[in-house]
């Protein structure tokens, strides 16, 4: 899985604090599909949260995915701070400078007179 391997690459994980959270309809194959996230993620079945079990609605949808769909939770003060650094780094930009603000400001006050030049001056 993608997610686990970025995060494995991006810090160090403690792989005891993975879990996996299974949604897979009803009437499948739980010990089945546990098996093979277990094998795609590389974190033991011991660590997979009470599964979710859909009740399949025939109405709605007509195929059902046989090894249902994980979800991988880390839970981990350190690489939130480092995945937040990581997206500031990438997302984030200097701090506007006054400079700019400046330059959009009128440099005169029409308010008053004299801060201006009047018309017909040479």
């Amino acid at each position: 899985m993608l997610f686990c391997a970025w995060l494995r690459s991006l810090i160090e994980v403690d792989e005891s604090r993975l879990r996996v959270n299974l949604y897979l309809h009803e009437g499948l194959d739980l010990d089945g599909a546990a098996e093979f996230w277990a094998d795609a993620t590389g974190i033991p079945p011991a660590q997979f949260i009470k599964p979710y079990r859909a009740i399949p609605d025939v109405g709605i949808r007509h195929n059902e995915h046989e090894r249902g769909c994980p979800a991988v939770v880390y839970s981990s003060t350190t690489a939130l701070r480092t995945v937040l650094g990581l997206v500031e780094a990438l997302l984030g930009c200097d701090p506007p400078s006054g400079v700019a603000q400046l330059a959009e400001h009128s440099t005169v006050n029409r308010i008053v007179v004299g801060s201006s030049p009047t018309p017909g001056a040479c």
